[in-house]
């Protein structure tokens, strides 16, 4: 039998959420728990939950300072790998939040219809190189 992924995605957004949802819960592939990033200890659930993958709503800072000290925080309690979904069409921020949260990935969110196989690819480890950077 094929392993679910666990993926444990943390929104800022209901709208993000709603996207999401539409996309992971008509997969047979993934496991999905959903968690409203300024709910409560996330770190704390990220341990208990054990995923594979987390993903990330990056703020809308311009700076992504907040999603960064997120990341960083996040990679002191799990192993999972990191796919941050944000907004951000600045080149320079998408590769300074990427690389200081040690990410797998940058997703835009005309790419959030191409989740699943970004996630598959992730897994997989079928990426061009360790951090990858998804841009338009």
């Amino acid at each position: 039998m094929k392993k679910r992924l666990r993926i444990l995605a943390l929104y800022r957004t209901a709208e993000l959420k709603k996207n999401l949802a539409g996309i992971l819960d008509n997969e047979n592939a993934f496991y999905t728990t959903y968690a409203f990033l300024d709910s409560g200890d996330i770190c704390q659930l990220s341990a208990e939950k054990d995923p594979d993958i987390i993903l990330l709503e990056a703020s809308a800072d311009k700076d992504g300072h907040s999603t960064i000290a997120y990341g960083r925080e996040l990679r002191l309690w799990t192993c999972a790998q990191l796919l941050i979904l944000g907004p951000s069409k600045d080149r320079a921020a998408v590769i300074e939040t990427s690389t200081q949260t040690f990410a797998s990935g940058y997703i835009s969110p005309e790419q959030i219809p191409f989740l699943h196989q970004v996630i598959c690819e992730t897994w997989r480890g079928e990426t061009p190189q360790k951090i990858l950077i998804r841009e338009l």
